[in-house]
């Protein structure tokens, strides 16, 4: 028995457990992209066999653009968990906004874009932002084809990747995914 708090070993754990959780549910709470990060990595680990075949590419600090071919509409959840840090994905504003998915994109810190051409408005929202996170220091995902690849190979990318590369810092990350 501790002498202290007069608890026998399996009430201490117990009492550390909801002390955990506790702490747990405030952190997450404050900064709920951790909350969302630790689910989505084991949702894709325990759904999918993710493999990465190079180490990532992922710098410890510094912003960064990871561009992704696009073949599913969980990729992002792939290359969140085979990440160490966060990635901010910019999404397609219509997506963004749908009211069951909106709560988790806002979450997750997205940036929904929308096109020139249907909103010019949001469009320049969407590049400012981008260019802001970037130069916070955080790292930005996209998807450059801008639409989903019917057979897998990686499609035409739109210029919204040069456009980020010419006035924002940091490198580019590629990433091909797979299966």
């Amino acid at each position: 028995n501790l002498i202290l708090l007069q608890l026998n070993f399996s009430q201490l754990l117990l009492l550390l457990a909801g002390l955990n959780l506790l702490i747990s549910v405030y952190i997450y709470s404050k900064v709920p992209e951790f909350f969302l990060r630790f689910i989505i990595y084991i949702l894709a680990i325990c759904m999918y066999r993710v493999r990465t075949k190079a180490e990532p590419n992922i710098p410890d600090e510094g912003a960064a653009v990871v561009v992704s071919n696009h073949v599913s509409f969980v990729d992002w959840m792939f290359i969140l968990a085979a990440s160490p840090r966060p990635i901010r994905f910019v999404v397609f504003a219509p997506i963004y906004y749908s009211p069951a998915l909106n709560w988790l994109f806002k979450m997750a810190k997205a940036i929904p874009i929308d096109s020139q051409k249907s909103n010019p408005k949001a469009f320049n929202k969407a590049f400012d932002d981008i260019a802001k996170t970037l130069e916070s220091g955080e790292l930005v995902g996209i998807f450059p084809e801008g639409k989903l690849s019917g057979d897998g190979e990686v499609d035409a990318f739109r210029s919204g990747i040069e456009k980020i590369k010419k006035s924002t810092p940091g490198r580019v990350i590629p990433v091909h995914l797979d299966g």
